[in-house]
Order: structure tokens, then sequence, then C-alpha cells
């Protein structure tokens, strides 16, 4: 006797998966909406648990959402927004965020900035790959819309 009596293959042409538990009709995790896979909405675990968890300053992480804890380039975008912000703060007071903070030496400032300019470089190239890549097209939509406007009534916007 198997040991799930219940288990029925997915309903898909050619898949070979097993079926998700009580899923109408019996999909395979692959074939199923995304709206069923994934953690339940308002799941936190990735803010807790995920990459940047234990390297990004509480307050930091409380500023991101669940859109830059997951794999997508604009959480990989807003994560180096973030961290750029934080360099700046400790540029612009002088001393490091936290409860025990210190005061910057000489070689922290050239660090520092230095790191600034590579987070910079590094948002600017992100930015433009996420500006060519095909499935992202909002703001050419936008692009195109407000030159169309632009042409029909005669002003530059």
């Amino acid at each position: 006797m198997p040991r799930n009596p219940d288990k029925r293959p997915c309903s898909v042409p050619d898949c070979r998966a097993w079926a998700v538990r009580d899923s109408d009709p019996p999909l395979c995790a692959a074939h199923m909406p995304d709206s069923a896979c994934g953690a339940p909405p308002g799941n936190r675990n990735a803010m807790v648990h995920g990459f940047y968890a234990s390297t990004l300053h509480p307050d930091d992480l409380a500023t991101l959402d669940e859109e830059a804890t997951g794999s997508s380039l604009d959480g990989e975008i807003l994560i180096i927004r973030v961290a750029l912000r934080r360099l700046m703060h400790m540029i612009r007071s002088g001393s490091t965020p936290g409860p025990n903070p210190r005061r910057l030496e000489a070689s922290d400032y050239g660090r520092f900035i230095g790191l600034t300019f590579q987070g910079a470089n590094t948002l600017a190239r992100l930015l433009r790959v996420r500006w060519e890549l095909p499935d992202n097209p909002w703001d050419r939509i936008m692009d195109a819309a407000l030159d169309s406007l632009s042409e029909e009534w005669g002003i530059e916007l």
C-alpha cells in the first residue's frame, strides 16, 4: 500500500510531477497559479531571516518591503539605495550609526567615499540593465505616452 494513497499526478499534459495536495484541478507546484505558491500574504520571514537581514541595520530593514527581499532587480536597486543613504549619513555625521557610534577617522572617510562611488556605479549599471529588460516596459510606455501627448498638445513634457 502506498504511503500516500491520495497522491495524484499533475493534470498538465507531459508533466510527470505529483500534484499539490487538494489542488483542483490537480496541478504540481510548477503549474500552480502564482497566488497559490510561495509564502502567504503578510509573511515577513524573508525580512527576518533573509540574505540581507544579518548585514543591514534594523532601521534600514524597516524601510524595505517584501519586494526587496526577493530576487527581483528592483529589490537589489532598493538595497543599494539604502546602503548609499547609510554611507552618506556616516560621511555627513562623522560617526557610525547604531547604539555604540564611533567617530570616523581620516582613513574611514577615504574608504567610505570610495564605497559611495562604487555603489553609485553599481546603481547606475543596475538601472541601465533594468531599463533594457524587455519584460519591464513601464518606463518606456510612460515615455511614449508623454511623447505622444507632447506632440498632440504642442508643448514639451
